[in-house]
């Protein structure tokens, strides 16, 4: 069954890992958000998580080696060995927050 994973990333390879991980089939999720001000503000979408993508994996008829040695990802958030599953809601209701727009992550 497929769930979806935090993956940590080596610094500003986040787009890098997964574009890498969407060409092998694995489906994946990068928050971004567009900088207003400063000096980001036109090198296009920046992660909303520094350093973390979401990944929608079937471990357990992959394996864990399908996503382990992509270039770009420094390790799969979990406890010990095992990989922590990030519930399908959390994933959800950052897909709706981005989608309101900014001032729901602050007004909340």
């Amino acid at each position: 069954m497929k769930h979806w994973y935090a993956l940590y990333t080596k610094p500003r390879k986040e787009f890098q890992l997964s574009e890498a991980l969407a060409s092998s089939g694995i489906e994946t999720y990068l928050p971004v958000y567009e900088p207003r001000g400063g000096r980001h503000r036109d090198k296009g979408p920046w992660p909303l998580f520094s350093c973390y993508l979401f990944a929608r994996v079937d471990f357990s008829s992959s394996g864990m080696s399908s996503v382990q040695w992509t270039p770009g990802l420094r390790r799969i958030v979990g406890f010990g060995d095992e990989p922590a599953v990030v519930p399908d809601e959390i994933v959800s209701g950052i897909r709706e927050r981005l989608a309101q727009g900014e001032s729901a992550w602050w007004d909340a």
